[in-house]
């Protein structure tokens, strides 16, 4: 997966390289493996792999090849490779060139995935244009156009002197674009309710600016160096960072799910029904040795008998079991959006039914700047059911939180009764949201 990581890392943080040099590279997951025979395209509804793809979003590599108008891009591939197809490359090549970026497409006629140069006695990734071509490349540090897309605050909000610091509907695109002349500095965005300037004279400016935001020249200039946020009450964009809720997304307590599993995290299982207790330990060592052949890391497993004030304030939870399974699950239940109460699952306030199963991320109650993610069901069946979606592979696509049934188990996302991203107050946002009527 080295190419598409390259192509990632790339259009994440632009302002850290130079030049990026993909060597047979897929560019989505859906494409690589692809997903027509899958379940959830089979039986599910549009609305409900929305909810999906939005999660997925951030690996979508030819959406946000926006972001790669100050990189140079090198794109090495084999004429016969029988990994990945030669058409990704190329496909690389004309988007790139579409663009009007800067970029040099090599492809090395009868050479599948991976090759030797017999005569030089190289491999692949020391292909001598390739060396020649990143040699004398130097990061931009200042460039005077900044174009910036992403899916997702968490894992990625901005490059060189241009930050988006929050949105109005979380699992949607934001994008900004930034043109910095002497005087004016232009700015336009979409899906944008908060951003920051980091203006530094050194850069590229002679004196003092105005900032022009949607095509609307704020009242004042600007003295450098400077850092500017700007907000949008309403329909009109002002200086300074807005009023923000009591519970607020931020870059490390964003979503989606598997964001609870990007920190230091303890695998927590319930011990208070005896018929689920041996199960719930199992999986949690199952997922501890998943965590540690994919992940390469190390996560503690306990009861939910030994969660201590310590551990609250330091980590992230993966609870598993609901309020009648899992002592911690209860104790914190009342300040979660999603509720197993009386045999029914609630969400928001709304009766989502009997018989069904959630799994969701949501700052903890006790220590807010803490996550935990709770996978529980409306009895011990559901409570089991609750761990059908694995997180640490590259296609999991599962959003800030979601409800099944035990129709997943054929029909996959056909099975979800509500699925999305709570807002930027942590709040259920139908804009970002799919729920089964």
């Amino acid at each position: 997966m080295g190419g598409h990581g390259c192509w990632h890392l790339a259009t994440s943080h632009p302002d850290r390289f130079a030049v990026l040099a993909p060597q047979a590279s897929w560019p989505t997951h859906q494409l690589y493996v692809p997903w027509f025979m899958q379940r959830s395209a089979i039986f599910a509804e549009p609305d409900q792999l929305a909810q999906r793809d939005a999660a997925l979003r951030s690996d979508n590599v030819p959406a946000m090849l926006v972001n790669l108008s100050n990189l140079h891009a090198f794109i090495l591939h084999g004429g016969m490779d029988d990994n990945v197809p030669t058409l990704h490359g190329r496909n690389f090549a004309v988007w790139l060139e579409e663009l009007g970026y800067q970029y040099r497409y090599r492809e090395v006629p009868d050479r599948k995935h991976w090759w030797k140069y017999e005569d030089l006695d190289i491999t692949v990734c020391d292909d001598t244009a390739l060396m020649a071509f990143v040699r004398d490349k130097r990061r931009v540090t200042g460039p005077r156009h900044v174009r910036f897309r992403t899916g997702d605050l968490g894992t990625t909000r901005g490059a060189y002197w241009v930050n988006i610091d929050r949105v109005f509907t979380v699992g949607q695109d934001a994008e900004i674009e930034a043109d910095a002349g002497d005087s004016v500095i232009s700015v336009s965005t979409r899906n944008v309710s908060e951003f920051t300037l980091e203006l530094d004279q050194r850069l590229f400016f002679s004196g003092n600016v105005h900032i022009e935001v949607d095509g609307r020249q704020m009242g004042r200039h600007f003295a450098l160096p400077a850092l500017v946020t700007l907000h949008k009450d309403k329909a009109n964009w002002k200086l300074g960072k807005a009023r923000l809720p009591k519970l607020a997304k931020t870059r490390t307590l964003y979503g989606p799910a598997k964001q609870a599993m990007f920190s230091p995290f303890i695998l927590v299982y319930g011990t208070q029904n005896p018929e689920l207790a041996a199960y719930f330990r199992h999986t949690a060592t199952q997922e501890a040795l998943r965590w540690w052949l994919r992940a390469n890391g190390n996560v503690e497993v306990l009861p939910d008998t030994e969660v201590t004030a310590a551990m609250v304030e330091t980590r992230n939870l993966v609870l598993l079991g609901g309020p009648d399974a899992n002592s911690y699950t209860r104790k914190i239940g009342r300040g979660l959006p999603i509720q197993a109460k009386q045999g029914h699952m609630h969400l928001a306030k709304r009766d989502l039914g009997p018989e069904l199963a959630a799994l969701f991320v949501y700052p903890n109650p006790e220590n807010k700047h803490k996550l935990v993610l709770v996978r529980m069901g409306t009895d011990p069946e559901h409570d089991k059911l609750s761990r059908s979606w694995g997180l640490v592979y590259s296609g999991s696509g599962v959003p800030d939180f979601m409800v099944f049934d035990r129709t997943v188990k054929k029909q996959a996302w056909a099975g979800v009764h509500a699925a999305g991203f709570f807002g930027p107050d942590w709040r259920f946002d139908p804009q970002s949201s799919y729920i089964r009527e």
